[in-house]
Formats: C-alpha cells, sequence, structure tokens
C-alpha cells in the first residue's frame, strides 16, 4: 500500500489549466524529446527551491554521449559558487557540478537507448550522485551559493550544450531523499513521494508550449523556443521499468 499520495492533480492547482490532460494513469508515460535540432529547452521558476538542502530526479534515456557536459538540469551560472548542473559528458558518464568542486562524473558507463534515473542531492555541504537510486560516486563536499530564478532542462540558457534525450519525468524536492524513497520514486513514476516536493513535471499534457508542476508551488515549464520547441513523446511505462530493473 502506498505510504504517500501521488502528485495533485492539475485540477487541483490552478484554474487556468486545460480542464482535460491526458490520461496519466495505466500503461503510458509522456515526456520531452530534446535530440533534434539542440537549440531546445524548458525554463521554470524555483518557488520553493533551497540552496542548503535539497534533490533533483529524473527519468531519462539517452540517444548518444557526442558533446562534452550535455545538460539534464542547468542553473545559469550567475553567482559565484552558485553553479548546479546534472548532465552527461561524452565519456558516457553522469556528470555535475555543484558551487565551486570541479567537474566529478559518475563511476557508471551508460548505454544509448535505455532508460535511468539519476539524481543529485545537496545537504548543508554534502554532495552526492546517485544512479538509479543507488549511490555513483564519492560524496563530495561543497555549498550551493544560490537558488537563481529560473532553471532550465534539456539545454542551457545559451542553448549550447543540448540533452541528446528523452525526459519523461523531472522532479526537485527541498530535502535529500532516503534510500527507500528513491527505491519508492523508481517504483512509482506517476506517484512520486510528496513530501519536500517543490517541481513535479510529468508532461501529461502531450502536447503544447507549457508543462505544469504538479507540486502545488507553480513552477510550471515553458517550452522554447516556440517556432520549434521540444517535440513531445508517449512510451510505455512497462518499457521504462524494465530498464530500470535490468
Amino acid at each position: 500500500m502506498s505510504l504517500e499520495p501521488p502528485c495533485l492533480l492539475p485540477s487541483m492547482l490552478h484554474s487556468k489549466l486545460p480542464r482535460r490532460l491526458p490520461e496519466s494513469k495505466g500503461f503510458s508515460i509522456f515526456g520531452l524529446d530534446f535530440t533534434a535540432g539542440g537549440t531546445r529547452n524548458l525554463f521554470f521558476p524555483t518557488t520553493g527551491f533551497s540552496k542548503n538542502t535539497g534533490e533533483i530526479v529524473s527519468f531519462v534515456k539517452f540517444n548518444g554521449f557526442t558533446l562534452n557536459f550535455q545538460r539534464i538540469h542547468d542553473q545559469p551560472f550567475l553567482t559565484p559558487g552558485g553553479r548546479l548542473y546534472l548532465g552527461t559528458h561524452s565519456n558516457q558518464r553522469l556528470w555535475y557540478r555543484i558551487g565551486n568542486i570541479p567537474d566529478t562524473y559518475g563511476d557508471t558507463v551508460l548505454r544509448t537507448g535505455r532508460w535511468y534515473m539519476p539524481s543529485l542531492s545537496w545537504d548543508n555541504g554534502v554532495i552526492q550522485l546517485y544512479l538509479n537510486a543507488q549511490p555513483d560516486d564519492t560524496p563530495q563536499a561543497d555549498v550551493l551559493a544560490a537558488i537563481e530564478a529560473n532553471h532550465y532542462i534539456g539545454n542551457t540558457a545559451l542553448l549550447n550544450l543540448p540533452l541528446n534525450g528523452w525526459v519523461a519525468e523531472h522532479l526537485v524536492y527541498n530535502r535529500p531523499l532516503t534510500s527507500w524513497e528513491r527505491q519508492y520514486n523508481m517504483r512509482n513514476l506517476d506517484h512520486p513521494i510528496r513530501n519536500g516536493l517543490v517541481l513535479c513535471l510529468m508532461f501529461l499534457e502531450g502536447a503544447g508550449l507549457t508543462a505544469y508542476d504538479l507540486s502545488g508551488q507553480g513552477n510550471h515549464g515553458n517550452l522554447l523556443p516556440i517556432a520549434t520547441p521540444p517535440l513531445w513523446f508517449r512510451t510505455a511505462k512497462w518499457e521504462i521499468r524494465a530498464d530500470l530493473f535490468a
């Protein structure tokens, strides 16, 4: 039995949300494809985010690793010590930077065409990278100086380091998760842990230029550029689960 309620339904959050959204339960998962063109991203505000404690969780399928430092999640570097990057490197490993620490890489060699759940936590100076709910590097020590007003998924603000892949769900918490909670999220794609959740993008819309935040914080995402935004996709839930637990 689930110990945590699911994200709030769109109808409970905002009067301007569409009355009907694609069905989130059953066999399908929706998401965004950032692969085509390399000049696409999604940006969103950061209400409720914390520079002291937090965790980013994403469900991603990688289609290639040709570029260094492809972005899954990007905070523009506006404040000294304010880097908050999570992505991949051409060495086919996860990569991140928080604060002033140097580039840090995961231990696992990633494969194309396979779904993963990378996550990155920061907890009052202790930083840890995870892959599929398991530690993927040695914990690092540094602090995040600031949370900037807008963050990006799938690219940088300058559109110069695109993610060659798909994102099926993207979550941000204002606290680090426990090991049990990471396992829970990996098994319950459409019912993530709600405690501390400040961004919950599940891409239920299936079309359009807005990805609605279901956390209740109002951090709705905007797809850019308007003329050629990221592409929407729909995939089978069993396919993601099969890869995560292979």
